[in-house]
């Protein structure tokens, strides 16, 4: 029968290995014992803790936050500068800052728009009855709840897989409730949503939770380097018979004790030691920081890297290398904040500008421009300019632009501009033909 004979089975392993030295066995090769242990949550406490006190960990909360909104945009569409002007009156740059702020920090954050349309907080907002927009106020994680018996699993809604209904912490401990339509969320860095409940699903987790074990490398690193500096010189005293000395009694142990105070006392005088010439030497050791540098290097890089910040924004400091300019790091800095600008903070922020245009009476469908975080010098923009002009003059040889038309693309609403773009504005008087517009457009591109 079959349990006569005991049955070996063969485990077959994709990757490297070396009978001979032992690579790849786990008896023998200790990179094979390596296991990912994930990092403890941590409690709004200690995230509060970090922000406050950690230098480097408030810049890499806020660094981003404040570059996302520091340029803002304009409006495309918004030709009297109506919306735009009512977003300026609300504060919305400043509540925005703060909100991503808390995101990164906490995980998430809410904008709440107390909006005037004859509802309660906890009614969907109405559209059609909107007369304005009393105030914006900015809540972190901390201080919402969600209500999960409002899930909204209907597709269809706008909202779906949303909580319909969110708890609002006051500071005076009281708490109000507020339907969703009249917020604008805020989530924080995406999490698997295996091994995580539905409050992390829903927000995302804090910035921090990320960088963290980094950057308690990198502290870590900067305290041992400060304590190494409090023996960095240390003052060799050489005293004969020193041990028959300590093993006598109360009063020759004084008795060294105060030989010492003399001797710092006379180097402090006369900027010099005494010393017993046949009884007394004294030297200095000093610990060599060679390499010091190149290790909180790396640390810094390593910070940087998990933060996606450059090493030069994160800690102040000049690049380091040949020819290192630091522009490409600041470029992909850039862009990265470009990409969120573009693909999360412009959805999240759009309901409230249209909700303007709605009780301003403006057409709705503005577009948001994010304006260039890359500022150029003063002599780029010359030199950009001088070959903008060089073109504006050809399409005006050729006959293709007018004078006018020329003035109103470049300075649409008093501001110069780099894109120039045909409008009902900007046409001539007797307009172009299709053709014309065609070959014009083509020109452009």
């Amino acid at each position: 029968s079959m349990s006569k004979y005991s049955i070996k089975r063969k485990i077959h392993r994709d990757g490297w290995g070396n009978a001979l030295t032992g690579l790849g066995r786990k008896n023998y090769d200790k990179t094979e014992h390596f296991q990912y242990q994930a990092e403890l949550n941590l409690s709004p406490e200690e995230l509060a803790n970090i922000f406050d006190a950690d230098g480097v960990g408030t810049k890499i909360v806020s660094k981003p936050a404040e570059d996302s909104t520091r340029r803002w945009f304009t409006l495309d569409g918004d030709t009297k500068n109506k919306i735009f002007d009512e977003q300026k009156r609300l504060g919305l740059q400043h509540s925005v800052a703060e909100a991503i702020t808390w995101a990164r920090l906490y995980g998430g954050s809410v904008i709440v728009m107390d909006i005037n349309d004859g509802g309660s907080p906890e009614e969907e907002l109405n559209p059609r009855r909107v007369v304005g927009i009393r105030k914006l106020r900015v809540y972190d994680r901390t201080r919402v709840d969600i209500d999960l018996d409002s899930f909204i699993s209907d597709p269809s809604n706008p909202h779906s897989e949303e909580p319909e209904i969110l708890t609002i912490q006051k500071m005076n401990g009281e708490s109000y409730r507020i339907h969703i339509s009249r917020c604008l969320i805020f989530k924080g860095k995406k999490t698997a949503t295996r091994n995580q409940g539905f409050s992390n699903w829903y927000w995302g987790s804090s910035i921090m939770q990320h960088v963290y074990a980094s950057l308690s490398y990198y502290g870590g690193t900067q305290k041992g380097i400060a304590g190494l500096m409090q023996e960095f010189s240390l003052s060799l005293f050489k005293i004969r018979n020193l041990s028959d000395i300590i093993a006598g009694d109360d009063e020759e142990i004084k008795q060294l004790y105060d030989r010492m105070d003399i001797i710092q006392a006379s180097k402090s005088t006369i900027n010099g030691i005494l010393l017993d010439a046949e009884m007394e030497d004294y030297s200095r050791d000093t610990v060599s920081l060679s390499g010091v540098d190149a290790i909180i290097d790396r640390f810094q890089m390593g910070v940087s890297a998990v933060a996606e910040i450059p090493v030069d924004i994160l800690f102040g400091r000049s690049p380091a290398g040949m020819n290192a300019t630091g522009e490409f790091s600041l470029r992909s800095y850039y862009d990265n904040i470009s990409a969120y600008q573009n693909n999360n903070l412009s959805h999240t922020i759009m309901p409230i500008l249209d909700i303007i245009g709605i009780y301003l009476n403006e057409k709705s469908g503005v577009e948001i421009n994010w304006l260039s975080l890359f500022e150029p010098t003063a002599k780029e923009k010359a030199e950009v300019r001088k070959l903008q002009m060089e073109v504006d003059l050809g399409y005006y040889n050729m006959g293709v632009l007018s004078p006018q038309n020329i003035r109103a693309m470049r300075w649409n609403n008093g501001i110069y501009t780099d894109d120039m773009t045909l409008s009902e504005t900007t046409l001539p008087e007797d307009g172009f033909t299709p053709e014309e517009l065609a070959q014009i457009d083509g020109a452009n591109k």
